[in-house]
């Protein structure tokens, strides 16, 4: 392999640690999405399209009922 494809490689992996990272950062201790944009290198929609892209949700509710109220508040 020459030497520009192992830079190449070698920027893909520390990108997706970097991504990967701030994915569980923001999964695990709820750090602000902005926090979380800024350590993967991201702008905040890259980041919350990132969170989608892998399941995570940017919403949180304590219940069934929040949930409901919230979204009846929006219809």
């Amino acid at each position: 392999m020459c030497a520009y494809n192992e830079v190449y490689l070698s920027d893909v992996i520390e990108e997706q640690e970097k991504r990967l990272g701030a994915l569980e950062l923001y999964k695990t201790q709820k750090v602000s999405i902005g926090y979380c944009a800024t350590v993967a290198e991201m702008t905040e929609e890259e980041f919350i399209k990132y969170l989608g892209e892998n399941g995570v949700s940017i919403f949180t509710f304590e219940s069934e009922n929040e949930f409901i109220e919230e979204l009846q508040n929006v219809l």
